[in-house]
């Protein structure tokens, strides 16, 4: 799942929404926090 979103976003993206249960929403999270070049936000930031 991780790699299709790497995959399918570019870096003129200017924001992306994953929509994930909680079941992957761990595992997510922590695979995008160590990637740079994404910035985690959560909804109820925005």
């Amino acid at each position: 799942m991780y790699s299709l979103i790497q995959k399918l976003t570019a870096p003129t993206d200017g924001r992306v929404l994953v929509l994930v249960g909680a079941g992957h929403a761990a595992m997510l999270r922590d695979f995008i926090r160590y990637d740079p070049r994404f910035h985690l936000r959560q909804l109820r930031e925005c």
